[in-house]
């Protein structure tokens, strides 16, 4: 065997080290016990990755209490869901020790018959498997007029990997 093949040999199974290592490290948080931390990236805080039941209180106006499930995905997209018609999608990102920010737009629905467009934003505080947060919803028509805002409060409890 020359020396060159010998060479291309040893990359190739580096590499294909490599590639184990780098899934291991990644693969691994996701299959936790409970929300995972930041390994291995520049973000050194708890995340609030995985599958969540979230109770949403409405405060201003105030009277209304929802039941959501949440899913918040290593790559910063959140995706809700809750009732029988309201599916939104959105973002998250981390904030300063175990904060997050997330945000979100879903359709409001009248039966079948399409109302307005709700846009949200949420700031969180992470707390082993719980977060609390607090924000508001906007409702804006098709015409980009913000019918109605109201204010939420969210208290959510991990219940598994995403």
């Amino acid at each position: 065997m020359s020396e060159s093949m010998g060479r291309r040999r040893l990359l190739r199974t580096g590499v294909a080290g490599l590639t184990g290592v780098a899934t291991a490290a990644v693969a691994a948080p996701m299959l936790g016990a409970e929300p995972a931390a930041a390994a291995g990236s520049i973000v050194q805080a708890p995340l609030p990755v995985g599958n969540w039941l979230a109770i949403v209180t409405f405060v201003d106006p105030p009277g209304t209490v929802e039941r959501n499930l949440f899913t918040f995905a290593y790559d910063g997209t959140f995706a809700h869901a809750g009732g029988a018609s309201v599916t939104g999608l959105g973002w998250w990102r981390p904030a300063a020790g175990n904060g997050f920010r997330y945000g979100w737009r879903h359709f409001a629905f009248d039966g079948d018959t399409y109302v307005f467009m709700v846009e949200g934003a949420q700031t969180a505080v992470l707390n082993g498997k719980t977060f609390t947060s607090q924000g508001t919803g906007k409702a804006i028509d098709d015409n980009g007029t913000v019918l109605f805002t109201v204010t939420t409060q969210v208290s959510a409890t991990w219940y598994g990997p995403a």
